[in-house]
């Protein structure tokens, strides 16, 4: 092999290597465009502990979603309300709306006690969710951002 070809290969090696560097510093950068815009609240008025789910659908998509929302204890307490409590969400609601062009965003509350002694697969097919709410942009700023259950 020459000294030239040599060259010729460490430099491409350089380059391939500063590309693929680049994508991977740039893909672990927060997403800039990602500032929440409004905060939902949830006011659990209930002697039950809930756990809430939010989705943004078309309002004839009522189904649950395939995938286990709670497969272990660590992500249930991030959406637990406790009883006679609230919860806040901030997030990007109002960009989403607009960005998505979704029609509502659903709000799905289910018992606690439901979702640990049931499969998920139970709770799709049985559809034990405690109670829905759908909501869309407008509805939300007339609640001033605040769900109540009951």
């Amino acid at each position: 092999m020459t000294e030239y070809s040599m060259k010729t290969k460490l430099k491409r090696y350089h380059i391939l290597l500063s590309f693929v560097s680049t994508i991977l510093i740039a893909n672990s950068c927060p997403n800039q465009d990602y500032q929440p815009d409004s905060t939902l609240t949830i006011v659990n008025n209930s002697s039950d502990s809930l756990l809430y789910y939010i989705d943004f659908r078309v309002s004839e998509d009522t189904l649950l979603t395939t995938y286990n929302l709670y497969p272990d204890e660590s992500t249930k307490h991030i959406n637990l309300i406790l009883p006679y409590s609230e919860k806040t969400d901030k997030d990007a609601f109002v960009k989403t709306f607009e960005k998505l062009n979704h029609e509502i965003l659903m709000l799905f509350l289910f018992k606690y006690n439901v979702v640990e002694q049931n499969a998920w697969d139970t709770i799709k097919k049985h559809y034990l969710v405690e109670k829905r709410y759908d909501l869309s942009l407008d509805k939300l700023q007339q609640y001033n951002w605040v769900i109540s259950y009951p």
